[in-house]
């Protein structure tokens, strides 16, 4: 009998599964969007060739209420970007991983609407799945690996409706977690897409701010900028993305009452604009956009191979990361003599060691004269422990000259999550 009421237990567990809950709400009801596509801006930026896919995912049957509506969020953002030029294809489950990935293939903009990953740590659904799941088959993910082979424009652009975790929360979990389990969700399933060419990703939980997005885009404004436009910056907290170097990682945290929800978020570089991330398609602009200086690559005729640092030790990456690890026990061993010797010898300025870097526990324990070598060796000001950087280290431990050292280089002023701050490892054996 006791054997009976497991099975039944687990039988009737599995529709819940399968059935993860959704937003009821759009969070585009109540955040300063356009309700309609006629209040987007006019387009200035016409790029020849683009192409959109657009994948819907089974949600509650292939003709459920849910799976519809997930439906019309897609068809109301393909409209937006029809409007633009754009060439739109529209995938709707049942089909085919292959059918899938044929269809990617050299898109520059990705939308999915459906189930995202609904459980925690690691991320899973049913069964073996890994992050950047999407449900456009019945009971059959397009996951990591998936996203692996797949052969986008470079720089595409992947977009997120509805799906738990992709922005933060899922749909029964909200006022259940806090930033930094939401920030962990979102760099989790971002960062595959970072691996493979593309390099804008955003999340949200209704089809308004994904229009407003690729209208703000169209209207030449930079990818950080359309989403701050699309959803407001007063609860937006910014970091680097812990996972894929050299990209930001936004979240919005709004207040619904019986706790926060976690419902729009961001990663790539917020600089980049459509004509930067594109700009090998066949391209004509109206009213041009200005391309950020730090994106603009010099160029010199007489060159003829690529430039190297003079004097800078030619080692393998393993014995750059070894003298890295003795650097970072020189810091702590308060030997900055040593510390800079091995900096000088090769180090890896971007080991860790429990999570801190040779820039942060320099920080930490206020050594000026290491964190000015290290920013000479070009050491990444922004990375982040927790979303703690130098920087944030520095003003939080009252290290006033190397708080201005780092300002000075050019280190952002992140905000920390909430909570205490990073407690310092123990010395490197």
């Amino acid at each position: 009998m006791r054997k009976l009421i497991i099975i039944l237990s687990f039988l009737l567990a599995v529709p819940v599964l399968a059935q993860q809950r959704h937003p009821r709400k759009p969070v585009g009801v109540v955040s300063p969007t356009p309700a309609k596509r006629s209040d987007l801006p006019p387009a200035t930026v016409k790029i020849q060739g683009l192409r959109a896919v657009m994948l819907g995912g089974n949600v509650d049957g292939p003709n459920g209420n849910d799976t519809v509506s997930y439906r019309d969020y897609l068809k109301r953002v393909a409209k937006v970007l029809e409007d633009r030029g754009v060439t739109v294809q529209e995938i709707y489950s049942p089909t085919s991983a292959e059918n899938i990935r044929s269809a990617v293939k050299g898109a520059h903009f990705i939308f999915y609407a459906g189930h995202g990953i609904g459980s925690s740590d690691p991320p899973s659904y049913i069964g073996k799945v890994s992050p950047a799941g999407m449900l456009v088959v019945d009971k059959v993910w397009s996951d990591e690996d998936d996203v692996k082979k797949w052969e986008p424009a470079p720089g595409a652009i992947v977009f997120y409706l509805g799906a738990c975790f992709t922005a933060g929360n899922s749909g029964d979990d909200i006022g259940k977690i806090q930033d930094a389990e939401a920030k962990r969700r979102v760099s989790a399933y971002s960062a595959p897409f970072f691996r493979n060419k593309f390099g804008g990703y955003y999340a949200a939980w209704s089809d308004y701010q994904a229009q407003s997005v690729m209208g703000q885009l169209f209207a030449g404004k930079t990818l950080g900028e359309a989403y701050a436009l699309s959803g407001g910056e007063k609860d937006v907290f910014k970091s680097a993305h812990p996972l894929v170097a050299g990209n930001d990682l936004w979240y919005h945290r709004s207040n619904r009452g019986g706790g926060y929800a976690f419902d729009f978020s961001f990663v790539g570089k917020p600089s980049s604009t459509l004509v930067s991330l594109f700009k090998s398609s066949n391209t004509t602009d109206t009213n041009p956009t200005t391309i950020p200086e730090d994106q603009i690559q010099p160029t010199n005729p007489n060159q003829t191979e690529p430039e190297t640092e003079p004097n800078k030790p030619q080692i393998s990456a393993e014995q750059a990361r070894e003298f890295g690890m003795l650097m970072i026990a020189a810091i702590y061993d308060g030997n900055d003599g040593e510390a800079l010797q091995h900096l000088k010898a090769g180090a890896d300025t971007s080991v860790r060691h429990s999570g801190w870097t040779p820039l942060m526990l320099a920080t930490y324990y206020d050594r000026p004269a290491i964190v000015q070598a290290l920013i000479k060796a070009k050491a990444d000001l922004n990375a982040n422990l927790d979303g703690w950087t130098a920087l944030a280290l520095a003003n939080a431990y009252n290290k006033t000259a190397i708080a201005q050292l780092l300002q000075k280089a050019g280190a952002r002023t992140d905000r920390a999550l909430p909570g205490n701050k990073p407690g310092l490892p123990s010395r490197p054996k």
